[in-house]
């Protein structure tokens, strides 16, 4: 399990590296240095350092683009902004990609709260 932080990269109405926040299966945040006006649209590409680091954290060789829309973007207290985006296109495998940065991410702030990981159905799970 992995605690560092994944970039996103968003090129289109403008080129920025941002770093992942949160998915929800409809809607991806990203905190980035720069704002992205609501409405425009954006190409995705989760950014990984090497492709084994890709594999070895998604399980994917390779990131697979995908396609957003800036619906949301306000600025939060480290200074850089928190852009909402929504899915326009969405292949199979980057859904998958996006899911398996996600997983990894909650675990990490499970695992930074010390809270038991739970399984679907709110119990803890066992080791």
């Amino acid at each position: 399990m992995s605690a560092k932080p994944v970039d996103i990269e968003l090129t289109g109405a403008l080129r920025v590296r941002g770093t992942f926040s949160r998915w929800d299966g409809t809607e991806l945040v990203v905190r980035a240095p720069s704002p992205a006006p609501p409405g425009a649209r954006l190409d995705a590409v989760i950014a990984h350092a090497s492709a084994e680091g890709a594999e070895a954290e998604t399980g994917r060789a390779a990131a697979v683009p995908f396609k957003m829309k800036a619906i949301r973007c306000r600025k939060v207290e480290d200074g850089r902004f928190e852009i909402t985006l929504r899915v326009l296109e969405l292949s199979r495998a980057a859904r998958e990609e996006l899911e398996a940065v996600a997983a990894l991410a909650a675990a990490a702030a499970g695992a930074a709260s010390g809270a038991p990981e739970r399984a679907r159905d709110g119990e803890p799970k066992e080791s």
